[in-house]
């Protein structure tokens, strides 16, 4: 047990923090069909991924944090030795998943995969309850930077996000390591400015079918059709960003959700649902409100979809502009095919819900929106929940 007047114990490390994605989402589809064990054993081989190839670099697995671990690595491993552990247990746990994970769930979880936070620098180590603990800023980045890789386009899945301070401190990377610069706010950290990191990409797999198994506990089937958001595009269309106009300049953004039909069938009676907003708003926001289908003659809320691998039906879920740097009207609006006023609400924070259903089956997402410090445009962004 560590006193206080014992002298203070510093050590330089790397910290490595990750979790898995969607964890609690895959957590409530095994267990609804009895396959926690299943789970359980992924992590346990996870475990042992961890201590083998991370053993080689001096890993400490310091903390195992409920879906994943806080990682602590000597100071000295190199960036490229660094990065490659991080491609190997991504590539181990994407095969893992598939293999021992994906057949027992009855819908894909969105996004799969691990997410990486990195820093460097000082931690006080102390023996607490018998065991060591480690206390430090670059603990507290590592967990935040690994939470913004939800922020970052096309999702967060095999994402690390690295401090510019770590990946760029000795011993340098090689040239096979490539990176993007990204800023991101990280909350009690960078007092609201934006903190500069590098993105790395630990793997991509660009060969997943999804093959749901059955579920026979509802009347309403979880797969065949899905909303897409994102992807590998930018979230958002932007349309005349530099149109003038009589008051000024004027940008304009819509976010658009793709629609996906997996079941192998044609879907002839196809719609999506605004099911929810929160906070609600007394006026503008019509819950339960059909989307109009964009490309079809207005009004249009009833569609069929074709069977396919990716997105063939789009609906813009939010119309977003500011004319000559000001807030048009201070709103925004909610479906842009219908009438802006009537379905405008105040600019804020929002969650909202939307629902694909046809045939018999559905699926929902959230989505959040908010008001960008800098540029006072909206973000939409998907809750991974």
């Amino acid at each position: 047990m560590t006193r206080e007047n014992d002298e203070l114990t510093v050590e330089r490390r790397v910290v490595v923090v990750f979790d898995i994605c969607s964890s609690t989402t895959i957590l409530e589809d095994l267990k609804q069909t009895d396959n926690l064990a299943k789970w359980r054993n992924l992590l346990i081989s996870l475990k042992r991924c961890l201590l083998h190839e991370g053993g080689k670099l001096g890993l400490e697995p310091y903390k195992f944090i409920g879906d994943g671990w806080i990682l602590l690595f000597p100071d000295t491993v190199s960036k490229d030795e660094l990065c490659n552990f991080l491609r190997v247990l991504s590539t181990w746990f994407d095969e893992e998943f598939d293999k021992c994970i994906s057949k027992f769930l009855t819908h894909e979880p969105s996004p799969i995969g691990l997410m990486f936070g990195i820093d460097s620098g000082e931690l006080i180590r102390l023996e607490m309850n018998e065991q060591w603990e480690f206390l430090g800023r670059p603990i507290n980045v590592a967990s935040r930077l690994q939470g913004q890789t939800k922020e970052l386009p096309g999702g967060p899945s095999y994402k690390a996000l690295f401090s510019k301070n770590s990946f760029n401190s000795p011993p340098q990377p090689g040239g096979n390591i490539k990176v993007e610069p990204v800023t991101v706010a990280l909350r009690n950290i960078s007092h609201g400015e934006k903190y500069e990191c590098l993105v790395f990409q630990t793997y991509e797999n660009l060969q997943r079918k999804w093959h749901a198994a059955p579920d026979k506990s509802s009347p309403l089937i979880k797969h065949g059709l899905e909303i897409v958001f994102g992807g590998d595009h930018k979230p958002y269309f932007e349309e005349e960003p530099n149109c003038m106009m009589p008051g000024g300049l004027l940008l304009y953004r819509r976010y658009r959700v793709g629609i996906r039909n997996t079941s192998g069938k044609v879907i002839s009676k196809a719609r999506v649902v605004l099911e929810n907003c929160e906070p609600n708003e007394s006026h503008g926001v019509h819950l339960d409100q059909p989307l109009h289908l964009m490309g079809d003659a207005p009004g249009t809320t009833e569609f069929s979809i074709q069977p396919g691998d990716g997105p063939s039906r789009f609906v813009d879920v939010v119309y977003d502009e500011i004319l000559g740097g000001r807030l048009r009207d201070d709103a925004f609006g909610l479906c842009y095919a219908a009438q802006l006023k009537s379905f405008a609400i105040r600019r804020g924070s929002y969650v909202l819900t939307v629902r694909v259903e046809g045939d018999g089956m559905q699926s929902r997402k959230k989505f959040k929106i908010y008001q960008e410090s800098n540029t006072q445009m909206l973000t939409m962004r998907e809750l991974v929940t």
